[in-house]
Parts: C-alpha cells; structure tokens; sequence
C-alpha cells in the first residue's frame, strides 16, 4: 500500500465506534514508537490503519496522542477527554507490525471483522505502552442527521456480504463482494462504495464535519454509490469539488440537517509518556 498523506480532519471520523466491544485475540508483535514532530502542512501520515483494514501493518507519523486515541476508538476528536496537559502537545511515530497468523487472518475477515481487530489491536497499544485506563460515556450531543431528499440517487447492490464461517476470502475486484475505494488529495475526495450500507456512509462522510452523522434515512439494505467532495468545509475557498453537504444533495439525493443523538465519549482516567521500545 502506497503511503497517504490526509489533512488531520480526515482522518478523525466518527466510524466503527467499537470501544465497547474491543476483539482482544490479535496482537501486534512488534511495536516502535518514537518522538514525531508537526509537519509544516499539519498533515499527517498513515499506512494501514483503519483505511487498510486488511493489511495487518500500521504506520502513523507525526501523531498527537489525542489523535492516536480518537483513531485507536474511533470516536470524533473533541470526544476525546482528560489528557493531561503534559501528554497534549507530544507527537509520536508509532510503528507495529503483527505476525503471521494475524496478518492471514486479517486478510480472511469481512472488513467490518478486520476494522474492528485493528481497532482492538491499537487499543492494546495504547494499554500496554501509555498505560492507558478510561471509562466511555454516552450522553445528547449535537450532530448532523442524514435525511433523504425528495429523490435519492443510490443503487440497490447486488453484492453478497461475507458472512461468519464463509470460505470466500475478501477480493476488492470480485464484484460479489462489498468494497470500498477512497482517494483524498488536498483539493477533494472520491468515494466508490459497493455493497455498503448508509450507515457506513454516514460514518465516513463524519470526519469532514464539525460534528457526527447519524443515518436517519430509514434506507435499509446495502447500496452502491459513488460521492465526490471537497477536502474544506469552507464553502468560500476555491475547491476542485463541491463541499460535502452539496455534493450529498447533488450526487446522491441525501440531506444534513442539525441535530442531536446519544454519542460516545472517552474519558481518560490515566495515561502516561510510552514506555521506551
């Protein structure tokens, strides 16, 4: 996988919040994490992560540890609390690479199966080597409520999800199976989605907002769609694409309306500098 360089807002989206349902069988063998610095672009680096559910290795250069905690969990950036002013200025390059029979079975789950192993297996990172203690809370937060317009532009998908027990092994390119293509550069973004739900959707589409998307569209079943969007919720800079709520209404037939819904929040009880490698 080619390295990605994202802006710091896309990356922090709201999806998988699988805090409460942590999958602990996996480990990475080998972790490295040493002193980053800021890019002079504020961009950050990734490599695996979440984005390569499959792919069992894990690069991120140039983190803070509140931006390690809201990807390690999933949860928005500001849902992130209690990190010590001492902690909150630091940046690392965090490196970990799993064995084997992780990286064979990452590659034989579904990707909600992968994302939410990898999620687990950063979450033992930050246990392990910060230390990490935290309790989630649930509580009204605003939020962006994804509606449908009067003519929604989607397609019903003929993909066949994996399902536990299922010998097929995930394949991109076979098109009896759900994927999912993102590119980003700094001027906009362009979502292929097949066999995917709205909810996914919305989940993806968080990280471009000041706040969380819930899916009230009450579209059920899995979808193909392709959205195209500009990387700036400012709508009054020159952008190659349209921002995201424009782009929702023109391309898909899908409305952001504000309001509120029960969110997670983490709350850091303890957490220290990472033990040396």
């Amino acid at each position: 996988m080619s390295r990605v360089i994202l802006p710091i807002f896309l990356i922090l989206s709201s999806a998988y919040v699988y805090s409460q349902q942590p999958i602990t069988t996996f480990r990475y063998e080998v972790v490295s994490i040493h002193e980053g610095q800021v890019a002079r672009d504020g961009s950050l680096t990734v490599n695996g992560g979440v984005e390569g559910v499959h792919n069992g290795r894990l690069e991120l250069t140039n983190w803070g540890l509140q931006g390690f905690l809201s990807r390690a969990f999933h949860l928005q950036y500001d849902h992130i609390e209690g990190v010590p002013d001492s902690l909150r200025h630091a940046i690392y390059v965090i490196h970990a690479q799993p064995g084997e029979e992780t990286n064979a079975a990452l590659k034989s789950m579904t990707d909600d199966e992968a994302a939410k192993a990898k999620l687990a297996m950063m979450q033992e990172i930050l246990r392990d080597r910060f230390h990490l203690r935290y309790h989630v809370e649930t509580r009204e937060a605003p939020s962006f409520l994804l509606v449908t317009g009067k003519q929604p532009k989607l397609r019903r998908s003929t993909a066949k999800p994996l399902v536990d027990g299922d010998e097929r092994r995930y394949n991109p390119d076979d098109l009896t199976q759900p994927a999912i293509r993102e590119t980003c550069s700094a001027h906009g973004c362009a979502l292929a989605a097949r066999g995917q739900t709205i909810e996914r959707l919305a989940e993806m589409i968080g990280g471009q907002l000041p706040g969380p998307v819930v899916d009230r569209t009450n579209l059920s079943g899995l979808w193909d769609f392709e959205l195209q969007w500009s990387s700036s919720y400012d709508t009054s800079t020159g952008q190659d694409y349209l921002p995201v709520e424009a782009a929702l209404a023109e391309q898909l037939g899908l409305k952001l309306e504000r309001g509120k819904s029960p969110q997670e929040f983490l709350v850091v009880e303890h957490v220290e500098a990472p033990t040396p490698n």
